[in-house]
């Protein structure tokens, strides 16, 4: 979780770019589905700051694709998540 409040901080300062590469990592790094809906949350926001659209619509798809077949979210927070994203 403190990396992406790295991540995160960042991204609230201005450094996109910082951003994106530190989101991606934990992304690729974490096993926690919840830190890595977080993180992909976030990085859709950079990639909307960063009028890549192509990026954010491919964000989307993946965290549909983890809300759809996570077995450790119950089926109330796949429907919470979902109401968020």
């Amino acid at each position: 979780m403190y990396q992406y409040l790295i991540a995160l901080n960042a991204f609230m300062n201005g450094d996109v770019q910082k951003a994106n590469i530190l989101l991606n990592q934990l992304i690729g790094n974490t096993k926690d589905t919840n830190v890595k809906l977080r993180a992909l949350g976030t990085l859709l926001s950079v990639y909307a700051a960063s009028n890549d659209w192509l990026s954010a619509l491919q964000t989307v798809n993946i965290m549909n694709d983890h809300l759809d077949t996570d077995p450790s979210l119950k089926n109330n927070e796949i429907n919470d998540n979902k109401k968020i994203f």
